[in-house]
């Protein structure tokens, strides 16, 4: 029924006037708003060929000689690269962080817009997507650090994730030492470890968990919510419309109900962008999070698979008491996936030294960090601050 309306628009929404970043990939997002941009390709040790896009100076262009201090953002749940640039420049941390002199990475895991590329298999092949963010974290985000510092070659890096980007971060310096020894500061926006409080479409996942995966198995269906021509066109048709409610909807599933802190005129290009994909397995295995109320790596579903691949009949908990990095923590009061009462479990667990900021506003909610009107005020002047401070700038 709804592409059926979209047909019928058409002809009446012929002469919208199209924003022509709604159909750029990242790296012609940024060279769009004037800056130069890069495209890089890493494979991980199991064979996923990830795309990595940078930002080398700032808007002048010009890139000094020698290494320059390096900053890495990691997108979040369903996200991609594209999230750190959809604003404009002033308002924009990727943008941002390359006019304060930053050399800037941004990353992208297996699965989505930009990485679905293997050296041995298709995104048709069901094996394709058997990873959830236990693989985000133990195998893509030390691939992509690692292939930053041989890059760049710096000693070390600052680190900035959204969402998910918080939790593999997480999960992952907790854990790899040696890893955590190569990020000189990490900022974790819109954090999350447990999510025992979550609302939206996670929680709705969580009622019908234990039998979905086998259904969408059954029916060929393997990756969630890519990003696709319908999306952008979607996107493209609501131009219009002067509230975007579709868009605002979309949004909603996923984040929260409060989108009046966004830039109206920006949502068609979020949408366009977002989501990005990721595999039916990882949003099971978040919907499994809630469902246990721990943070846990993925269950299949029986104590003897579970046996085959942990040598446990259940599986194992994570433990991220032994993060050792400088951290700034930066929450909101209206957030969906990262709610107040887990971002205060998550507190708990962390050494109270390593908590070099705890930013918290109570209207913020999950989208706000990365797409706010306010957030260069309220969030990237601090963030900025802390990676001159770490990188020794």
């Amino acid at each position: 029924m709804l592409y059926l309306t979209i047909l019928l628009l058409l002809p009446a929404l012929a002469s919208c006037k199209v924003d022509p970043e709604l159909h750029m990939p990242t790296p012609e997002m940024i060279r769009y708003m004037g800056y130069q941009a890069e495209e890089h390709w890493v494979t991980t040790p199991d064979g996923y060929i990830l795309g990595m896009h940078r930002i080398p100076a700032g808007k002048s262009g010009i890139r000094t000689s020698g290494p320059k201090p390096v900053v890495f953002l990691q997108h979040g749940l369903t996200d991609s690269s594209a999230t750190w640039v959809m604003n404009m420049p002033n308002n924009s941390l990727g943008f941002m962080m390359a006019d304060a002199g930053f050399d800037v990475w941004l990353g992208n895991v297996r699965g989505n817009t930009y990485s679905t590329n293997h050296t041995s298999l298709s995104p048709k092949d069901a094996k394709f997507w058997e990873f959830t963010f236990d693989e985000f974290a133990a195998i893509d985000l030390p691939t992509m650090v690692n292939f930053v510092l041989k890059q760049t070659g710096v000693k070390t890096i600052s680190y900035f994730g959204h969402s998910q980007g918080t939790l593999i971060a997480f999960i992952e310096f907790s854990k790899n030492q040696e890893l955590a020894a190569k990020i000189n500061m990490y900022g974790a926006m819109a954090p999350v470890a447990r999510i025992t409080h979550i609302e939206g479409l996670i929680k709705g996942l969580n009622l019908i968990e234990p039998q979905l995966e086998k259904l969408l198995a059954v029916l060929g269906i393997h990756d969630f919510a890519p990003s696709n021509w319908f999306v952008r066109e979607l996107a493209a048709l609501l131009c219009p419309l002067e509230q975007a409610v579709v868009c605002r909807n979309i949004m909603f599933l996923l984040c929260g109900y409060d989108l009046s802190n966004l830039d109206e005129e920006r949502v068609p290009i979020y949408i366009a962008h977002t989501p990005a994909g990721t595999s039916v397995r990882n949003m099971l295995h978040w919907a499994q999070l809630l469902r246990d109320g721990q943070l846990q790596r993925y269950d299949f579903g029986s104590p003897d698979e579970n046996l085959k691949h942990y040598n446990s009949t259940t599986p194992p908990t994570y433990d991220i008491t032994g993060l050792n990095i400088p951290t700034a923590l930066i929450a909101g009061g209206n957030d969906f996936l990262a709610d107040p009462r887990d971002v205060a479990w998550l507190e708990g667990q962390l050494n109270p030294k390593i908590i070099v900021e705890n930013i918290f506003y109570d209207d913020y909610n999950h989208l706000d960090f990365v797409w706010g009107n306010d957030a260069y005020e309220r969030v990237y002047k601090t963030a900025i601050a802390l990676a001159k401070k770490y990188s020794g700038v």
